[in-house]
């Protein structure tokens, strides 16, 4: 009976007394009382609350908070392996702490976020191929930003930002990408070689082409002036020809009998006048023309037949 006495003692001076609290700011707090199930709301302030076992009283930061993952193990689309270390800022809807408190509870983050945030960087990522992630770096964290949203907003969080805090490769990657790299610069390098042998030896055929045209046109050329000399020769023997035909037509046009009498006494006459002694028998000869002979020719003559 004492014992109840006292108890009931404790309890009514308890429930009778007042306490000081404050909430500060970026923050909000839920004071519950688990005998009406009655949920207040308090914002940043302070209070003067009358003390009750039944009733209790929780902080919620609503200011935006930075969450770090270590070591996502990540399988890349060209099968890299590779471990991810990233944050993501998040924050509870201030006007949904009433709902957060009474479905989820101050640790939202271990609860809902950490899941959603690792398994979206793994799914996002994998549709990368290493090489990539840094150059596609603010366009994987806006994916990944998205995915996490849509899965989180319901539960009364939204998210701010992601980054990418360190993206790391074992040695034995490393070394076969090296590899790899090395490999596709030696491709490129003989694509290259190849491509500029052939296009030398398409230089080669086009400038032997024109080569082989020049010389079948200087042939031609050739080949016309040579016609074209021996055309002009043979006309040019035709003109000569012609010119001579005509030129004896016009003289035995003019070689009447008479002037050949004439040219004969002419030279006669020449002949009279030489020093040599000349032999005239007259009467005339053929033609009407006097016959001259020379007297030594006929000495010579007469002393050969005697001889003989």
């Amino acid at each position: 009976m004492t014992k109840k006495f006292i108890s009931l003692l404790i309890y009514l001076f308890l429930g009778c007394s007042t306490f000081y609290t404050e909430i500060p700011p970026g923050f909000k707090a839920t004071l519950w009382d688990s005998q009406s199930g009655e949920v207040t709301i308090l914002d940043s302030g302070r209070y003067s609350l009358l003390f009750s076992p039944t009733k209790r009283l929780e902080l919620y930061d609503v200011r935006w908070q930075v969450y770090k993952e270590d070591h996502v193990e990540v399988i890349t689309q060209d099968d890299l392996h590779i471990d991810v270390v990233a944050s993501i800022i998040i924050r509870p809807f201030p006007d949904k702490i009433k709902e957060l408190n009474s479905e989820i509870g101050k640790n939202y983050y271990n609860t809902i976020v950490k899941s959603e945030f690792r398994t979206a960087i793994r799914n996002v990522l994998s549709s990368y191929p290493y090489v990539q992630i840094a150059k596609k770096s603010p366009d994987i964290e806006k994916d990944i930003i998205d995915v996490v949203s849509s899965k989180v907003k319901t539960k009364y969080i939204e998210v701010y930002d992601v980054n990418f805090d360190d993206i790391n490769l074992s040695k034995e990657i490393v070394a076969k990408i090296e590899e790899k790299l090395k490999r596709q610069q030696e491709a490129e390098a003989m694509k290259f070689i190849k491509k500029k042998v052939e296009e030398e030896a398409e230089i080669a055929k086009i400038q032997a082409t024109k080569e082989a045209e020049a010389e079948f046109i200087k042939a031609q050329n050739e080949e016309k002036i040579s016609k074209l000399k021996a055309t002009r020769e043979a006309e040019n023997e035709i003109i000569k020809a012609k010119a001579k035909a005509k030129s004896q037509e016009l003289l035995n046009s003019t070689l009447t009998p008479l002037h050949l009498k004439y040219k004969a006494l002419e030279s006669h006459y020449k002949a009279f006048e030489s020093p040599n002694t000349k032999l005239v028998i007259v009467p005339i000869g053929k033609n009407g023309l006097p016959i001259y002979i020379n007297p030594t020719d006929i000495l010579l003559k007469e002393d050969i037949n005697k001889k003989e």
